[in-house]
């Protein structure tokens, strides 16, 4: 089974390209469609308004845009407060009843160490030095102790392993701890209710090397009728452009290979 790097590879192919919405009770069921960012959003769910949230994301530009879920569908709800950024941490403080954001990544090599929160209606930056500026942390609310709790994260080459704590209440930051879980990005954390601790799970301590990445786009007949890339690139994300002026419209596919990672996928072509 071929390992997916953490390189990330996106096209925009002049095509329908958009991020499915589903939802999970004994099975998946689709509910909805909608050309939202589709790459390193941060999302939480606002238990007091029953709203998802999410915030920035890329596709193919890195964004700023607020947009709501309420069961049904999204909702575009601001494009001011944060700057555009990607692979920034969010999670919902209860008893704030307000969503707190930290950090993020935008292109070329501008990493964030600002603080902000939403209540449903703005964005308000807190005046608060804290975590060092970085991306791809793990944060999570402990609700028995009203904190929020950030772990680990990177910026440019190095990864952290180091803890925060966000005091709502206070509006400050504080380093709790060096030690723990090795440094590491790309981890998951989670309130665990019944035993009130925070659970982490997984992440990758290293950055992957260059690998050799090839994009090629077929036809239905198994053609390769465009190669796209075909070059070493260090991890990152990129944003791939097709210029199918010379192509009729119809269903296409395109093979996304790095190191030994490949993959194909499907696209519809309308003029």
């Amino acid at each position: 089974m071929n390992k997916k790097p953490y390189s990330q590879f996106f096209i925009e192919l002049i095509a329908i390209l958009m991020l499915s919405t589903s939802i999970y009770s004994q099975g998946w069921k689709q509910l909805d469609a909608m050309n939202l960012p589709c790459a390193g959003m941060a999302y939480s769910f606002d238990e007091e308004r029953n709203r998802g949230v999410v915030f920035g994301g890329e596709n193919p530009t890195i964004t700023s845009n607020t947009y709501e879920w309420n069961g049904k569908g999204w909702t575009f709800i601001a494009d001011t407060g944060p700057s555009p950024r990607v692979n920034t941490c969010m999670v919902y403080n209860s008893q704030l009843k307000k969503m707190l954001l930290f950090g993020g990544w935008c292109k070329p090599d501008d990493y964030y160490d600002d603080t902000w929160e939403w209540d449903g209606v703005q964005w308000q930056q807190i005046s608060a030095s804290g975590p060092s500026s970085r991306a791809n942390c793990a944060i999570a609310y402990d609700k028995a102790r009203n904190k929020v709790v950030l772990f680990g994260g990177s910026c440019y080459q190095s990864i952290y392993g180091d803890t925060w704590e966000y005091d709502g209440t206070t509006q400050s930051w504080s380093q709790v701890s060096t030690s723990g879980p090795s440094p590491r990005i790309y981890s998951r954390m989670v309130y665990d209710e019944n035993r009130e601790v925070i659970v982490l799970f997984g992440g990758e301590s290293t950055y992957p090397k260059e690998s050799q990445v090839r994009i090629e786009v077929y036809d239905l007949n198994g053609r390769v009728v465009e190669r796209l890339v075909n070059r070493k690139m260090p991890p990152g994300e990129y944003t791939i452009n097709w210029n199918a002026d010379n192509f009729i419209s119809g269903v296409y596919f395109y093979r996304i290979t790095a190191g030994d990672y490949s993959e194909v996928r499907k696209c519809v072509l309308i003029k």
